[in-house]
C-alpha cells in the first residue's frame, strides 16, 4: 500500500505526465517538478514498482542541460535515474474519475489514455486502405507488400486527418491484415479512427515467419534500411526500361497510373478492378502503333506485307504487333502472354457484372504473380533491345 502524501504526489504527477505524452516519467522531471531530493523520489518510485502501481526501467542514464545566460555557456551533466510508468490499474481508475469519459473520447486516444503502449500494433482488415487507395486526389498512400504509409494531402476534408504507418502481416487464413501503432492512431481525427475502429480485426491470427511483416517490423521497429518488395513498382521501372531503350521514342504512353494499386477486398471483382488499371498502362490503348510499327519496319527489317493479316490483309492490331515484333526477337512472348493475361480479368472487369462477397484469400497473390510477369516480360523484351542495339 502506498503511504505518504508524497508517494499519492508523485503518481499524480506520473499520471498527469502520461495524460500529456503518453510515456513514462524520469525521476529526474519528477524531482525538479516537486522540487524533492532525486535520491528520495528514486526511493518512491521503486516502492511504487513494488506494490504494483507502475513499472520501472532502472538505472537510465540521461544528460541534463544547463543553459547558463550570465556565463554564456551550457553544460551537460549526465544522470543515472529511473523511468517510471503508471500501471494499467492505475491509469484506469484515475480515467474514470476524471472528466475524461464525458468528452466522448475517440477510441484508440481512449486506450492510450487507459495505458495502452504508444508502439503497441493494432490489426485490421485490409479493405481499411480502401478509402485511401480509391482517393489519390485526397490522399497520399505508398503501398507495398509489406507494408506503407497513407497521409492527408491539402485536398482532404478537414476532419481526415492522418499520418499513419501500416505493415501486412499475413495471417492464418491466408488473408492479409494491416497492422498500425498506437501512437499514429491515436493521432488521427476521431472521423478516421472511427474508421479504422470499423475495421479492426477482434481476433487477429498472424502467421509465423512472415518474411514480407518482418521487413516492416524490421524498418520501423529497429531502424534499418530494409527495402520493401513493390511488384507494380517493378512494372513501372520496367516500362521505364523499355522507354529508354526507344531513346528519343516512347513505345508506353503512360508509366503512371494513380488509381493502380493492390487489391485490398480480396475478391475477384477488386482484382479485376485492379488487374483493369494496369492495362491501362500496357494494353493496346497504353502502347504507342506508331511507334511500334516503326519500330518492326526499321529496326526488325521486317517487310511491309508480314504487317497484314493473312487472310484479311488487314492491318495487324496493336497486340499482333507485338506478339510478331517478340518472335522476331525470340523472346518467347513473355510480355505479350502477360499482357493478355491482364487482358482477360480487364474484360471481366468492364463487360461483367461480379458479386462483391466472393472472397478468395490468394487475390492479392494472384496480382502479385500478374505484376512479377509482366516485369519479367518487360526486362527480357529491354535486354534483347539492348542487346541486339550493342551487336549492330
Amino acid at each position: 500500500m502506498i503511504t505518504g502524501n508524497r508517494a499519492k504526489d508523485v503518481v499524480a504527477y506520473a499520471i498527469d505526465e502520461w495524460r500529456k505524452t503518453f510515456a513514462g516519467t524520469s525521476g529526474l522531471a519528477i524531482a525538479a517538478a516537486m522540487s524533492m531530493p532525486h535520491d528520495e523520489v528514486l526511493l518512491i518510485l521503486e516502492s511504487l514498482a513494488d506494490e504494483g502501481k507502475g513499472t520501472l526501467k532502472r538505472n537510465v542514464e540521461l544528460y541534463e542541460f544547463t543553459l547558463s545566460f550570465s556565463r554564456q555557456s551550457k553544460d551537460l551533466e549526465k544522470r543515472s535515474t529511473h523511468i517510471f510508468f503508471p500501471s494499467r490499474e492505475v491509469l484506469h481508475e484515475a480515467f474514470y474519475r476524471s472528466c475524461l469519459p464525458k468528452q466522448n473520447l475517440p477510441e484508440y486516444k481512449r486506450r492510450l489514455h487507459l495505458g495502452a503502449n504508444q508502439i503497441g500494433l493494432v490489426f485490421f482488415s485490409e479493405e481499411v486502405l480502401s478509402r485511401y487507395l480509391s482517393h489519390p486526389e485526397q490522399y497520399s498512400v505508398d503501398d507495398s507488400l509489406s507494408g506503407g504509409q497513407v497521409s492527408m494531402k491539402s485536398g482532404a476534408p478537414d476532419d481526415r486527418q492522418l499520418h499513419v504507418r501500416y505493415g501486412k502481416s499475413r495471417q492464418s487464413d491466408g488473408s492479409v491484415a494491416v497492422a498500425a501503432i498506437y501512437k499514429d492512431l491515436g493521432a488521427m481525427s476521431a472521423v478516421e479512427q472511427r474508421y479504422w475502429h470499423s475495421h479492426e480485426l477482434a481476433s487477429p491470427h498472424p502467421l509465423v515467419g512472415d518474411a514480407k511483416f518482418a521487413r516492416f517490423l524490421l524498418r520501423d521497429f529497429v531502424g534499418e534500411a530494409v527495402h520493401y518488395p513493390n511488384p507494380i513498382s517493378d512494372v513501372i521501372e520496367g516500362l521505364r526500361e523499355v522507354n529508354r531503350t526507344f531513346e528519343d521514342e516512347q513505345l508506353f504512353k503512360r508509366v503512371k497510373n494513380v488509381y493502380l494499386r493492390f487489391p485490398v477486398k480480396n475478391t475477384y471483382k477488386d482484382l479485376c478492378d485492379c488487374a483493369s488499371e494496369l492495362y491501362k498502362l500496357v494494353g493496346p490503348d497504353g502502347i504507342d502503333q506508331k511507334v511500334l510499327r516503326g519500330f518492326v519496319l526499321r529496326r526488325l527489317k521486317l517487310p511491309k506485307d508480314q504487317l497484314l493479316h493473312a487472310q484479311s490483309k488487314r492491318p495487324l492490331s496493336t497486340m499482333q504487333l507485338l506478339k510478331l515484333a517478340e518472335g522476331k526477337m525470340a523472346c518467347g512472348n513473355a510480355l505479350t502472354k502477360a499482357i493478355e493475361a491482364i487482358g482477360a480479368l480487364r474484360i471481366d472487369a468492364d463487360h461483367k457484372v461480379l458479386p462483391e462477397g466472393s472472397y478468395c484469400g490468394t487475390h492479392g497473390s494472384q496480382f502479385t504473380e500478374l505484376c512479377n510477369k509482366l516485369s519479367e516480360g518487360l526486362r527480357s523484351f529491354a535486354a534483347i533491345l539492348i542487346q541486339q542495339r550493342g551487336a549492330t
